[in-house]
């Protein structure tokens, strides 16, 4: 170990202990992450979660169409559980069919997780490029 990771640490029992501040500093900001990424849905129970989807579809203006609140209900569940699309969650959705996901639902899901840029339509590359190209321009020209 180098001595930039290493610091001294008095205490009682042990005098002059080292200690990783790098590991420290790891382990502090890893935790801090999955706080701060953690689903504010996360504690809640299901059937909350799904009505709280639903009272949103109508606050949208989606009033009495079944197939818009079952679309907000499945986007509440999704918010929930984070990565609900991978394979080692699966088991703990699909247990009686009580989340309401279909098996089209997980490979949707997987599909948007997995699939990124490459199936976006070619015009929009083109457009992405050429709005690239504009502000290099403009860049350059200031």
């Amino acid at each position: 170990m180098s001595t930039n990771n290493l610091a001294l640490v008095s205490s009682q029992n042990k005098v002059n202990q080292p200690i990783n501040l790098k590991a420290k500093i790891q382990e502090r900001a890893l935790k801090w992450r999955e706080e701060s990424l953690a689903s504010p849905l996360a504690g809640l129970p299901r059937p909350e979660v799904q009505e709280m989807g639903r009272e949103f579809a109508i606050m949208l203006g989606f009033g009495d169409d079944e197939s818009k609140h079952r679309l907000f209900e499945t986007a509440a569940i999704v918010a929930q559980v984070n990565d609900i699309w991978k394979p080692e969650k699966r088991p703990l959705v699909t247990d009686n069919n009580t989340w309401g996901l279909t098996e089209q639902d997980f490979q949707d899901l997987e599909a948007e997780a997995t699939g990124g840029w490459r199936e976006l339509p070619r015009s929009l590359w083109q457009l992405m490029a050429v709005c690239c190209l504009c502000a290099v321009m403009q860049g350059h020209n200031e």
